[in-house]
């Protein structure tokens, strides 16, 4: 099954043109993704039946199942995710006073940074979140929103894991919110995408860690020890996270 949320805006393009369908039936798909925000296929009424079928037999509406909800008496709430391989991850919706409505989103399953006061990194390392993974965390919300008549404001990286730590896929997510999902919805550009922004386009420079920002500054041996534990499990110990860290990250 294809889910439509891995797919570019040239990949959906193609995907269609494959089936034999006019140019414009990928404009109609892709506004029912990013700005009408279907939950199913058989929402998107201005598609022929037949390809509402085709859609239902070959694609999926994202990958996300809620496992658990929890909502506070301010109206935060709180959602766990299972993902396909059975992975878990957290997201949580904030109202504020004035009318803001903030999605707080993860970028990976567990983190593998162990922070000695943060729960998460105390759970370690699971694997990256896809691009999409990470993008349909606010399309869940953002649905919510629309059909209470409201709609989600800003978008913050700051659930589970550490962006920068997959950073690729991290940035790749931070375009898609803005340049789609901010764009029908009209989402703010939150300080937390801004800044994830102004950190791509900076240079970068080689250290011995990896690549790093080159106006970020290097922590302290005290920082790290207070920061970070000193139990090098946390880190996954396999060639593809080596060879992420061997390189230029790509985009920088």
């Amino acid at each position: 099954m294809i889910n439509l949320y891995e797919l570019t805006r040239p990949e959906l393009d193609s995907l269609l043109a494959s089936w034999q369908q006019p140019r414009f039936r990928a404009g109609q798909v892709w506004s029912w993704l990013y700005d009408k925000l279907a939950a199913d296929f058989e929402s998107m009424t201005d598609l022929p039946e037949s390809l509402r079928r085709q859609l239902s037999d070959t694609c999926t509406l994202g990958v996300l199942h809620i496992a658990a909800e929890r909502a506070s008496s301010d109206g935060t709430a709180k959602r766990v995710y299972e993902l396909p391989d059975g992975q878990l991850i957290e997201s949580v919706l904030m109202p504020y006073d004035d009318d803001r409505r903030t999605a707080c989103i993860s970028t990976q399953a567990g983190c593998a940074m162990g922070c000695v006061f943060c729960a998460t990194g105390q759970m370690g390392f699971a694997r990256h979140l896809s691009a999409a993974e990470i993008v349909e965390q606010a399309i869940h919300f953002a649905r919510q929103l629309h059909r209470e008549g409201e709609r989600l404001s800003n978008v913050v990286l700051m659930g589970m894991g550490e962006p920068f730590h997959n950073y690729e896929a991290s940035l790749a997510a931070v375009r898609r919110l803005m340049a789609d999902l901010a764009s029908a919805r009209g989402t703010s550009r939150s300080a937390r995408l801004a800044l994830c922004r102004r950190y791509a386009d900076l240079p970068m420079k080689r250290c011995k860690s990896g690549w790093r920002s080159a106006y970020m500054p290097r922590p302290t041996t005290n920082a790290r020890r207070c920061c970070r534990s000193t139990n090098a499990t946390h880190w996954p110990n396999c060639s593809t996270h080596a060879a992420r860290s061997s390189r230029r990250p790509a985009g920088a």
